[in-house]
């Protein structure tokens, strides 16, 4: 395997690992790039035996996250001025941010499909094709991939050592939210929210409608 490709999905693991602080769906400009590259994020569906988690970017540069478990389901809108989440979740300490820690569960896709494909997610083939590849010093995974006519990639993902996954991939951002997209109920979180700092402090969010926060 090619170092470059290895530190490349490495960096990308990272750099996804921050996007709740970024807010960046189209990462280093790898939508503007051709052919497209992986950090262009349109959709994204992930499942694994825990849960369900969908993010979608848009043209605007903003971004909603979607997980999915044990019945219920948490939403995370990230914008230019700021991070939305519908509801919060109860902890040791009070309610806290429930999205804090979401970009690792991309880390399973982030680290096999660049190394496997550096060329882009346009260079999956249309059949299914399974390899077989070692993403970290004592850790192999297993992927299968499908590519689609209209750009979608599918896969499945196995490992002793990481999540198992399967899901699908779309690299072309979709329209933004519209303006009258309900805020109602949500709150924005203040303080810091970078991994390894202290849990923000909670507040509502200061309007109903989208409009009024972009």
């Amino acid at each position: 395997m090619p170092k470059h490709s290895t530190i490349r999905a490495l960096a990308l693991s990272c750099l996804f690992l921050a996007l709740p602080a970024l807010a960046w769906p189209d990462m280093d400009g790898a939508c503007a790039k051709q052919p497209v590259q992986w950090g262009c994020l349109g959709h994204v569906e992930l499942r694994s035996d825990k849960a369900t988690l969908v993010v979608t970017g848009f043209t605007n540069h903003e971004m909603l996250v979607e997980i999915a478990q044990q019945g219920s389901k948490d939403r995370l809108l990230i914008t230019r001025k700021g991070e939305f989440v519908d509801r919060l979740v109860d902890g040791e300490n009070g309610p806290r941010h429930p999205f804090a820690f979401w970009g690792y569960a991309l880390a399973p896709l982030f680290m096999t499909l660049p190394v496997l494909y550096p060329d882009g997610p346009g260079s999956v083939p249309l059949a299914a094709t399974t390899r077989t590849l070692k993403v970290e010093t004592n850790t192999e995974a297993t992927v299968t991939t499908w590519g689609g006519a209209d750009g979608e990639v599918r896969f499945r993902i196995t490992s002793d050592r990481m999540p198992s996954a399967e899901g699908s991939y779309r690299s072309q951002l979709q329209p933004p939210l519209p303006g009258d997209f309900s805020l109602r109920g949500w709150y924005r979180p203040t303080g810091p929210t970078r991994i390894g700092q202290p849990e923000p402090t909670q507040e509502p969010a200061p309007a109903e409608r989208l409009e009024q926060l972009r």
